[in-house]
């Protein structure tokens, strides 16, 4: 494969632009997924076969999309998460759009209403949790073309069918398309925004600034680090092109502020530091650092050694050094400096926005910003910088580079839509907890500290999602574990702890703590059910009382 690219690079240099280096992508697509072998027989035509290699080059990006759409739908009928909670919250109860502004603007959610507004709209054909996440699902998928022709109008045609194989294989991607959040959106949007851009700097046309002013005013109604990528995008047009389109750039800024203001007063006031925590100035400038790449290889939860490991990320970044180590080298011996005006250091600048905002602004606050999720409106200029260093020169270090780094990417891409990387499995932990426990059961839920009351109201009774399992159960909703024991005690009634990794939480501690209550208990039994955050469900029968339970215990946990 890495030959047929070689070839296929040195190829693309007598082509036209559009369709440059089209055959070296077909090639490199057949690696993932199945090329048809007419289109590798096309790769030896002439240089003068322009539409020939354009049509390559949209096949191309036609596999890359299908690949990232069936990894997406690969995590669609997941069970939902905490974060997913409070989107339904807001938007199922809301009768009218102006409910749903209300709930949006008064409740602990920390985002702008524009993706709430189009999961209220899909919901209105459907209830499920399916039907609010598929805005995210649509503009996950969406993306990955896009960042094809963000790159493509950067760089050139091979890097922008880099760029939509890193959208599309980035496993942070891959979570919030399917999840009922507004960061899919937001990649989606973050994407046009540079597109326009870019587009209006070359077209200079009042209709293009136009469509950029829409695209980086709902990119702000979406999510309000996007304020960094437009300030970044206009700050690079008034330096490049001072002379010829300031006032261009002044009024889309003055009409973007204009547009969004109606929302303004709606920004403070949220108990932001008590979502993301603190972080003092000296951890800033490492977490900055890292931002990027967790955002194009990892997820928003779980450490890059573990997902997708260190493996990954030293092949992934290592090519990527490799390709920006292949342009130095060729810029020194030749002299070729890139121009400040130039669209990929447009898309350097306002991509690079975003993190050194949120690291200032964490430094100054105190306020964590900086983790990988609120980069979702730069996934798209990411990708597109990633693969502006993979296609370097001389043709067989591109090969390898590209090669390299978008097989280690699928690898994680698949690897994150496993069972294990999943949102916990709620459905099997109500089917687990109906299997191991009689009627008179208590049920304490640790796993989602200090919210128990109001996971009951917001997840409808019969849905199968939620551990409440509605009048089945005497659910002890006690936020300390100690009342539980004792009224499990008193009553001679069977106990089941649910906690999520117990061996880090306060439970364990407790649970030592109270050593005189436990030792009147006997394990039953215990189950894990996996997922990004595994549940642990522990089932104790006070002693000398229903010795079913651990024989139920025993046969569900032999399934």
């Amino acid at each position: 494969m890495i030959a047929h690219l070689v070839d296929a690079i040195r190829e693309s240099t007598a082509l036209a632009p559009l369709g440059a280096n089209a055959q070296a992508i077909t090639r490199l697509s057949g690696s993932f997924g199945r090329v048809t072998s007419a289109a590798a027989t096309t790769s030896v035509a002439s240089p003068n076969s322009k539409p020939s290699t354009e049509s390559l080059t949209w096949s191309a990006l036609a596999v890359i999309t299908l690949i990232g759409l069936g990894l997406r739908l690969a995590r669609f009928d997941e069970s939902f998460s905490i974060d997913e909670l409070f989107a339904r919250q807001e938007i199922l109860p809301s009768q009218s759009l102006s409910d749903l502004i209300k709930a949006v603007s008064e409740s602990i959610e920390v985002s702008p209403p524009l993706f709430f507004v189009l999961a209220w709209i899909c919901s209105k054909f459907s209830s499920s949790i399916d039907a609010i996440r598929l805005p995210s699902l649509i503009a996950g998928t969406a993306a990955i073309p896009i960042a094809f022709l963000v790159g493509r109008r950067a760089v050139g045609s091979l890097a922008g069918t880099v760029a939509a194989a890193v959208v599309a294989f980035d496993p942070l991607a891959i979570f919030y398309s399917a999840e009922a959040r507004p960061y899919a959106l937001a990649t989606l949007l973050g994407g046009l925004t540079l597109l326009l851009i870019l587009r209006a700097v070359e077209g200079r046309r009042l209709l293009d600034w136009a469509w950029f002013t829409l695209a980086a005013s709902a990119s702000l109604y979406t999510h309000y680090t996007a304020v960094f990528l437009v300030g970044g995008a206009l700050l690079w047009v008034l330096i490049a092109f001072r002379q010829q389109l300031w006032r261009q750039a002044l009024l889309s800024g003055l009409a973007i502020a204009l547009i969004f203001l109606p929302w303004l007063p709606q920004v403070g006031g949220k108990r932001v530091l008590v979502i993301y925590g603190a972080i003092s100035a000296g951890e800033v400038p490492l977490a900055t650092l890292k931002l990027p790449a967790s955002a194009m290889l990892g997820s928003n939860w779980v450490p890059l050694d573990h997902l997708p490991g260190l493996t990954v990320v030293s092949l992934v970044l290592g090519a990527i050094a490799v390709g920006a180590i292949g342009h130095l080298i060729r810029s020194l011996s030749t002299g070729i400096r890139p121009r400040f005006a130039s669209p990929a250091v447009g898309v350097l600048l306002a991509s690079a926005s975003v993190p050194v905002g949120l690291g200032c602004y964490s430094a100054l606050s105190g306020t964590n910003l900086l983790n990988a999720r609120n980069l979702s409106s730069v996934i798209v200029g990411i990708a597109v910088l990633a693969a502006a260093m993979m296609v370097t020169r001389p043709e067989w270090l591109a090969a390898l580079t590209i090669s390299i780094a978008l097989s280690a990417m699928l690898f994680a891409a698949v690897d994150s839509v496993q069972s294990r990387n999943q949102n916990t499995n709620l459905k099997q932990a109500s089917k687990l907890v109906t299997e191991l426990l009689p009627s008179n059961a208590i049920i304490w839920d640790g796993s989602f500290t200090r919210m128990t009351p109001s996971l009951g109201r917001i997840i409808p009774r019969g849905t199968g999602t939620s551990l409440y399992l509605g009048s089945r159960f005497t659910t002890f909703d006690g936020t300390e574990l100690f009342p539980a024991w004792y009224k499990a005690i008193t009553e001679k009634r069977p106990l089941a702890i649910v906690t999520v990794d117990p061996g880090k939480s306060k439970l364990a501690g407790l649970l030592k703590a109270r050593g005189s209550v436990a030792k009147q208990f006997t394990l039953a039994c215990e189950r894990w059910v996996a997922g990004i955050a595994p549940l642990l469900i522990r089932v104790y029968v006070p002693l000398g009382s229903n010795p079913e339970v651990a024989k139920s215990c025993l046969s569900a946990a032999a399934d």
